[in-house]
């Protein structure tokens, strides 16, 4: 994976809030968020699915836990890479947001990047081009 093993602890702090800032900012729905870190170490991504409802967030803790190391990781300003979250939503449209991360923090994509990021092979560059229907957001702030 080419990651550290143990981020410092004050990022580890940091990355909770942020997930916790994240599970806010997905509302309810069905949600599916892709993480990808670039670093002199090498690329590491990881995938997180969780639904959600106004009264509890369905995640699996070994997710919850991967996605907080990321974060952790991201904050460590080593690593630059970012964040995309597709969103299923009960009225049945889709959307999509997304996030930097860049210095050691979470900065939100505008609409026009989230196409950018979601539309292109993360690898290659190369345009993948959108999806009919779905709708790409700003995305809320979550950093401190």
């Amino acid at each position: 994976m080419g990651l550290p093993p143990n981020p410092p602890y004050e990022h580890y702090e940091r990355s909770i809030y942020l997930f916790q800032r994240l599970l806010e900012a997905a509302g309810t729905g069905t949600h599916h968020v892709a993480m990808i870190l670039v670093g002199a170490a090498g690329v590491a991504d990881n995938t997180i699915r969780f639904t959600q409802d106004e009264e509890r967030v369905a995640i699996s803790p070994a997710e919850a836990v991967n996605a907080c190391y990321m974060l952790a990781v991201a904050l460590s300003s080593e690593y630059v890479g970012g964040m995309v979250m597709r969103s299923y939503h009960h009225d049945g449209k889709e959307s999509v947001c997304g996030w930097r991360f860049e210095d050691g923090e979470t900065r939100p994509m505008n609409r026009a990047e989230a196409f950018d990021a979601y539309c292109s092979d993360p690898f290659t560059g190369e345009l993948t081009g959108p999806e009919p229907g779905l709708e790409y957001r700003d995305a809320p702030v979550i950093h401190l």
